[in-house]
């Protein structure tokens, strides 16, 4: 999942960030042949009395963050810059951040924690005194999938 992080100095209107947006996630796509649905671009505006680059307060200057999985060789990384030249007019400084493929997403993570929330109160409920009373004393079983976590 490419993941973008550009900054660009203040003063520019919706129309033209809209146009940046769209034109830098086609440049994504069409450079490293990464699918639109994973591309992630965050647009911040900096105040130019907060930039100063060569010595120079307000200068002009565009810094693009890349977060990129293993695997894309120096080509790829090549073909990005030039392709992300045309729609930020000059050719980014690119900080790229490849993580490891197998590494946990957000997602993965979430699923995880759920799981692991679930087997707990399962655990938790069946270590009961009382779910262990009814079960010896009455046959109770518990249905399956109707213990949930409580969630705060």
């Amino acid at each position: 999942m490419p993941i973008l992080n550009v900054q660009i100095l203040q003063g520019h209107s919706a129309a033209q960030k809209a146009a940046l947006l769209t034109a830098a996630s086609n440049a994504v796509v069409e450079s490293i042949a990464a699918p639109l649905p994973s591309v992630r671009i965050v647009l911040q505006e900096v105040p130019a009395e907060n930039v100063i680059v060569a010595g120079e307060i307000g200068k002009r200057m565009v810094r693009v963050d890349v977060a990129l999985i293993e695997g894309r060789d120096e080509a790829k990384k090549a073909a990005l810059i030039a392709a992300l030249t045309g729609p930020l007019g000059q050719a980014p400084r690119l900080v790229i951040d490849t993580g490891a493929a197998g590494a946990e997403t957000l997602h993965q993570r979430a699923d995880r924690q759920r799981g692991e929330r679930q087997t707990a109160a399962e655990a938790a409920f069946m270590a009961d005194p009382s779910v262990q009373l009814l079960v010896q004393q009455h046959g109770a079983r518990v249905v399956a999938d109707s213990i949930r976590p409580f969630e705060e």
